[in-house]
């Protein structure tokens, strides 16, 4: 189990955008499984409970959370020296300073436009999904397109709380789900008498 905010915070954010959309009767099972599974670790592992509210309560004392918003004055003169454009993809490296924050990364690396860009191609997989999703009848197809809503606003959340350009891993699977997004919407009829809120 990993105790990180960027993993909770991922699977609040997963839950948000999955949860509105199931059947009551799935709401119900989740909620009791998720209650269950956090009773089991509670239970099996002392102090757990603490460490996780402690997570988001000692924030201000927290050295990770401090490391991150001491390295803003930093960024910000690295940013200033090329706002519109930036310094170069993936130049400024962690040997410099550890950010923690993926968006201000790209303002340093590749400014304004390459930030925009990222959110653009983050926001188009949502509406992808989305878009996908409500031409769709059959309810395990809505799922899917859910689920890839879910994936990709998860990725842009989470790159607000650590640098996922530095995890190889997360990064790939951002671009997947986002083109897994796409493929969806291109293979979705576009008969409008099909077309569901």
């Amino acid at each position: 189990i990993s105790v990180s905010r960027s993993a909770i915070v991922g699977v609040i954010v997963t839950f948000a955008v999955m949860a509105p959309t199931w059947r009551p009767a799935v709401r119900r099972t989740a909620a009791l499984v998720s209650l269950s599974v956090l009773t089991v670790v509670f239970v099996t592992i002392p102090g757990m409970a603490g460490t996780l509210i402690g997570l988001f309560t000692g924030v201000s004392t927290d050295s990770s959370a401090l490391s991150r918003t001491d390295s803003y004055a930093l960024a910000w003169d690295f940013i200033s020296r090329a706002p519109i454009f930036g310094r170069g993809f993936l130049t400024f490296l962690p040997k410099y300073r550890i950010l923690d924050n993926q968006y201000l990364g790209l303002l340093i690396d590749a400014g304004v436009f390459g930030l925009a860009a990222f959110l653009f191609l983050l926001m188009a997989g949502i509406v992808a999904a989305q878009t996908a999703r409500r031409r769709m009848t059959d309810p395990r197809d809505r799922d899917l397109a859910q689920a890839l809503t879910a994936s990709v606003a998860v990725a842009l959340v989470s790159y607000a709380l650590f640098d996922g350009f530095s995890f190889p891993m997360f990064a790939g699977v951002t671009f997947l789900m986002v083109g897994c997004a796409g493929c969806l919407l291109r293979l979705t009829p576009r008969d409008s008498s099909r077309v569901r809120a």
